[in-house]
């Protein structure tokens, strides 16, 4: 548990002790590929949170889901909080919301096509799935899916084209809380005319703890990877007939994290390796592209290079089969983000949180990478990720949950 601070402190440590370390060569070679990936878009940020389940046997079926969207929500609306974190950096944080309970993911995207801009998604220790908007000033929340499992990991993509707005898939527990053991589950949620929807897609003889959308199946957008203390992961296709389980390919630790990656997807394990994986005519293959002693966490990706966050507290990036920590915390690491907040001369940001409750954003200078500590929540954070939200028209905010209950957006100036 991290130490006592105010409630939502968030400061900016102008002059902090460096605790990291940059292989300059590695860095160098990185900085055009991530300035050149990601200078369109968003983070491809996927993270979860940690967790201890026994691993068994790689079976798994899909099965009906004793789960239902909630029929009248509860929406609740907030005055905004805005905290200047430093007058001279011009960063603030604002309080999307206070939840009132541990909360494991948050995702950003346009998921309730009845408001225009994206949303926030957050899951829940009860199993609630929260949506979070931003409109006329005011932050509103509502609990859309109430599940009858704990919820790990959440993302969002276009995967039913025929329905308007994008699609929340979660995997988390079949039943209870994520140390309760027994089945895993994924579940898909989007919302139509008559409100929200839920159908279960997929069981797993243990607790889900990973999903990535997209980038599996040769048309865009229509699988789902996941992965979890089975030590398997399993791509969803949809079909004629719904959503179908292909062929799973082992994995060497269970799977905490995963992200596309070059026609694929890559997985960080709690073994300390991250795996790659991709379908083939074939069947599955899969190689380790880097490891660790510690166990790996949460993982980004810009397209060619990724970042990983790991239990040692290491946020290391990986290319060209070499790999070099940027940053190094005291405590657990728990977000890994690659976005184009305040890059120097174009090139994006990496940013980090973790159990000591920080947001660091490492930032390209003249001088180097740079770390900075941009918000401070008053207990262990669990989730990091980036989108652009109606908050403000230009640039990416960084949005992030964990035990104290509340959803933070972090803006830059």
């Amino acid at each position: 548990m991290g130490s006592s601070r105010n409630e939502c402190e968030a400061k900016v440590l102008s002059e902090q002790q460096p605790t990291f370390r940059v292989r300059r060569l590695l860095l160098a070679a990185l900085m055009p590929c991530l300035a050149l990936s990601l200078a369109a878009g968003p983070a491809l940020g996927q993270v979860n949170e940690t967790t201890e389940a026994s691993a068994s046997a790689a079976s798994a079926s899909a099965g009906a889901a004793e789960v239902e969207a909630v029929a009248e929500v509860e929406v609740v609306a907030e005055d905004p909080v805005d905290q200047e974190v430093d007058p001279a950096a011009g960063w603030s944080v604002h309080v999307a919301a206070e939840l009132g309970e541990k909360l494991g993911c948050v995702a950003v995207g346009d998921v309730d096509p009845t408001w225009p801009g994206n949303e926030i998604v957050a899951l829940g220790a009860s199993g609630s799935v929260y949506v979070i908007s931003f409109h006329d000033g005011v932050w509103t929340h509502e609990r859309a899916v109430q599940l009858p499992g704990e919820m790990i990991q959440c993302a969002v993509g276009d995967l039913l084209p025929e329905v308007a707005g994008l699609e929340i898939a979660v995997v988390g527990m079949a039943q209870g809380g994520e140390s309760d053991g027994g089945e895993g589950a994924a579940h898909l949620i989007s919302r139509d005319g008559s409100g929200w929807r839920v159908e279960e897609l997929y069981r797993s003889p243990a607790l889900l703890h990973a999903v990535v959308i997209g980038g599996l199946d040769p048309r865009p957008g229509l699988d789902i990877l996941v992965a979890g203390f089975a030590e398997e992961a399993v791509a969803l296709v949809r079909g004629t007939e719904g959503w179908e389980p292909q062929d799973a390919v082992r994995l060497p630790g269970a799977g905490k994290a995963a992200v596309t990656y070059k026609g694929g997807a890559a997985i960080a394990c709690t073994d300390g390796s991250v795996v790659k994986v991709r379908g083939t005519s074939a069947g599955w293959v899969s190689n380790v592209v880097d490891r660790d002693g510690a166990g790996r966490a949460r993982i980004a990706c810009d397209g060619e290079r990724l970042l990983v966050a790991g239990d040692d507290g290491a946020l290391v990036i990986v290319a060209g089969g070499t790999s070099g920590w940027v940053y190094k915390s005291n405590d657990k690491l728990r977000g890994a983000v690659i976005s184009p907040l305040d890059g120097f001369n174009g090139f994006p940001s990496l940013a980090t949180a973790g159990y000591d409750g920080q947001v660091v954003v490492m930032r390209y200078t003249r001088n180097g990478m740079q770390p900075l500590v941009v918000a401070t929540d008053s207990d262990r954070l669990h989730h990091l990720t980036a989108g652009q939200l109606p908050l403000r028209a230009d640039g990416n905010a960084l949005v992030t949950c964990g035990y104290s209950g509340r959803v933070l957006v972090v803006t830059a100036p």
